[in-house]
């Protein structure tokens, strides 16, 4: 049964292209863990990579780990990584100057490692796997794109979470946790944290962080989290990302134009390009004229996005299509463009987009995911079929305004306990709640 469904996987893999030239392949560099018996992988992947390949390897070291030695390999120690620290060995800068073709991960616990790998080595690194995928074959993905484990890891639908409040207008713990369960058992493809959703505009910075702990204890690491840090002092929001201290477990950070003083096109270039180059993290832009006042231009995206490699994609909410194209057409080859606007997420898939951060999916992940995902493979009469279904929901859950409209939903399906705002926002009218009920009911 098992060979039967690995037989299916590396047909489809090999119907849809997903395969690298191995014949390409130059330069191959290996991530493990020490606490991994990992040797049974490596020949397995010496088997299938060409003979001439020259293959380096990365030892990740836990903090507490016990030490061991290996003549080829590099040690790293966890705490040692990233943010502003010091490399352990000298070697590890040495290594990451080679062009990798392909960078493989065989162990379960070197997040940090590949993440401080991808940071310091973005442009050698053309393709990956990772160690699950072994028994189906080799690659994961295409080759080619300078962050391309990173920009997978935001394709298909992000979730930007909520905050539930309680009946005292507090975090409701327990609300939150049975959401988060709700979306990952929805197939939902990763968390929004501390997004417009979340109300973050209205929590403090105690309670930014409690919401951040809690998504991120009831994730336990099983979906990527991209968490927003944004604002229209551009130092303030420097020194926001470089003392939050959450970032080592997050893969991206979300962050929206500068509001309120609205920027010229070169004040937005300067603001993202200085968030680029002092964050430790790859950043996703967010473009919202309805919310901030200006629209960051195409050409400024195209711009950002071929000059500062750590910005490596956008959520585009501006609802206009021209823009969107112009920005598919001339952006850097592995840039992620995203919708932000729930009702335009299946037209802009046709085009190129590779999927939507969702306010809907708190609601309706499993359905909302699959549309997603039909529409990527190009099916589109299936996908139509539930975004029609949707139509009544896009209208609604924004007529009273957002999170407004998601958390009257929220609470009528039973998700969240209580339908609770902070001001100045406010719960939607009588009729409205009763509209999104039934509309819920409908689905």
């Amino acid at each position: 049964m098992k060979q039967d469904s690995l037989a299916k996987k590396t047909a489809e893999r090999k119907r849809t292209k997903q395969y690298p030239d191995l014949q390409a392949i130059k330069n191959c560099l290996v991530v493990w863990c020490v606490n991994d018996n990992q040797e049974e992988y490596l020949k397995l992947l010496r088997k299938k990579l060409p003979q001439q390949v020259k293959l380096d390897k990365i030892c990740f070291l836990p903090e507490g780990a016990p030490a061991a030695s290996f003549r080829d390999v590099v040690y790293v120690k966890e705490e040692e990584l990233g943010f502003g620290g010091k490399i352990l060995n000298e070697q590890l800068p040495e290594l990451l100057d080679k062009e990798y073709n392909l960078l493989v991960d065989l162990s379960e616990e070197s997040n940090v490692m590949i993440d401080y790998i991808l940071r310091n080595s973005l442009a050698q690194c053309k393709a990956g796997m990772k160690k699950e995928n072994f028994d189906a074959d080799l690659m994961i993905d295409n080759v080619g794109g300078i962050s391309e484990f990173i920009d997978k890891l935001f394709t298909g639908t992000g979730v930007a979470l909520v905050t539930p409040f309680n009946k005292e207008s507090g975090i409701d713990e327990a609300s939150l946790r049975k959401l988060i369960e709700y979306v990952i058992a929805g197939e939902a493809n990763y968390l929004v944290a501390l997004g417009t959703t979340s109300e973050a505009a209205t929590l403090s910075e105690t309670e930014r962080y409690q919401v951040m702990e809690l998504i991120l204890e009831q994730n336990q690491g099983r979906l990527p989290v991209m968490v927003g840090i944004g604002g229209n002092n551009t130092r303030e929001v420097v020194e926001n990302i470089k003392r939050f201290p959450f970032l080592k477990f997050c893969k991206a950070i979300l962050s929206v134009t500068p509001y309120y003083n609205k920027p010229s096109q070169e004040g937005m270039f300067r603001h993202f390009k200085t968030l680029s180059e002092e964050s430790a993290l790859p950043l996703f832009l967010y473009n919202v004229p309805g919310r901030t006042g200006v629209n960051l231009s195409s050409e400024t995206v195209v711009r950002l996005s071929h000059e500062c490699p750590n910005i490596i994609g956008i959520k585009e909410a501006g609802g206009n299509f021209q823009q969107v194209a112009e920005i598919l057409k001339s952006m850097r080859s592995d840039f992620t463009v995203v919708s932000g606007d729930d009702g335009l997420t299946l037209p802009l898939i046709s085009i190129g987009v590779k999927g939507v951060i969702s306010v809907l999916a708190n609601v309706f992940p499993a359905e909302f995911s699959k549309m997603v995902r039909l529409a990527s493979l190009g099916n589109y009469t299936e996908a139509a079929r539930i975004h029609l279904k949707c139509t009544g929901l896009y209208k609604a859950l924004f007529a009273e305004g957002n999170p407004s409209g998601i958390k009257a939903a929220l609470h009528a399906k039973g998700i969240i306990a209580h339908n609770v705002l902070r001001l100045p926002l406010t719960p939607v009218s009588e009729r409205l709640y009763n509209e999104l009920k039934d509309l819920c009911h409908s689905m």
